[in-house]
């Protein structure tokens, strides 16, 4: 009778260390390892959700979208445009403060992110921040000549 046995990547490669020998051609045993990548099956879930909570923050429904970012952010600390769409919500939601540091870190760690900085410079710009939302939106001008919405309200400064 074959015995098969899931692992996750994390086993398997445990198990490929304790049992390789160079040149030992192909395992022979009784059972059989079958590798199933939680990986790939994670990217999607993320994406998923991702999608979800980027529609529910477009139809305004933000609580449902903070709740699917959140679910993104636990399996992916470092999804950037989850915590951009995050950074989003507080502002919409009145917490621009929030929305300011939240977004500002975000571009600090991610300088190349034009949406977050165009985001940033937005909020900037409703808080009367005059300034620093020009300079953001110079910014996203000198990597993206050719970003409409930035060169709309770079008029302004």
């Amino acid at each position: 009778m074959l015995q098969v046995t899931v692992l996750t990547e994390v086993q398997l490669h445990l198990l490929d260390s304790s049992q390789a020998q160079p040149n030992a051609g192909p395992l022979k045993c009784r059972s059989c390892v079958i590798l199933i990548s939680t990986r790939s099956w994670d990217l999607m879930a993320i994406e998923e959700l991702y999608q979800q909570g980027f529609q529910a923050r477009c139809d305004g429904r933000y609580a449902e979208a903070r709740q699917a970012f959140d679910r993104v952010l636990a399996l992916d600390s470092h999804h950037v445009d989850a915590r951009w769409q995050m950074g989003l919500i507080q502002g919409f939601e009145g917490d621009f403060d929030g929305s300011i540091e939240s977004l500002q870190k975000l571009v600090n760690e991610n300088p190349n992110h034009l949406k977050a900085r165009y985001g940033l410079a937005m909020t900037m710009m409703m808080l009367g921040m005059m300034d620093e939302a020009c300079a953001e939106f110079r910014e996203v001008l000198r990597q993206d000549p050719a970003h409409e919405d930035a060169a709309r309200q770079a008029i302004y400064c």
